[in-house]
């Protein structure tokens, strides 16, 4: 029980450290979606990808999660 706590915290800290580094590296953009939806409480995706694409040059791209294997039907 000690060692899967002891691997627990680990995986926990470096998921914690990976979203802070990618939240901070973003900061800008992150910044500039919250005041447009002070200024207009929801936004489209269509806005999200102009104003992303105004600090990136681009639109987002399709974030791809780890795939998973279909679940078999009972």
């Amino acid at each position: 029980a000690v060692e899967i706590d002891k691997q627990t915290r680990q995986l926990v800290g470096a998921a914690h450290a990976r979203a802070h580094t990618i939240l901070t590296g973003h900061r800008p953009v992150l910044d500039r979606i919250a005041e447009a939806l002070l200024e207009r409480e929801v936004l489209d995706g269509e806005e999200v990808n102009r104003i992303v694409a105004d600090f990136t040059g681009g639109p987002i791209e399709k974030l791809k999660g780890p795939q998973r294997p279909a679940r078999a039907e009972a």
